[in-house]
């Protein structure tokens, strides 16, 4: 699995765990402002709710809406464009938990 998807795994088991431990609180976070992040690479850019969606925004699609790369099914673009998959990426929004 790629770091990208293990984090959104450990980030969904972590709320589920809060939800557990403090009580439930139903937070919709396809309204949420999201961000597509690579620390290493210095880039940030807005995408929407990661999977889950009928968008279903990944990396991939993220990158190329927001012009950094082509067209990942044209011609060799899955090769050229397989250093995606060795970097670190993650998908960030933040939220407000009225925890008690």
């Amino acid at each position: 699995m790629h770091q990208s998807t293990l984090a959104v795994i450990s980030f969904f088991s972590w709320l589920n765990l809060l939800i557990k431990v403090q009580g439930y609180e139903k937070i919709d976070l396809s309204t949420n402002e999201w961000l597509l992040e690579n620390n290493r690479l210095n880039i940030s850019l807005p995408t929407e709710i990661p999977g889950g969606n009928k968008k279903g925004l990944s990396v991939h699609t993220t990158l190329m809406i927001n012009g950094i790369i082509d067209n990942i099914i044209d011609g060799f673009n899955d090769v050229k464009f397989a250093w995606i998959a060795d970097e670190s990426w993650t998908f960030k929004t933040s939220f407000n938990c009225k925890c008690t």
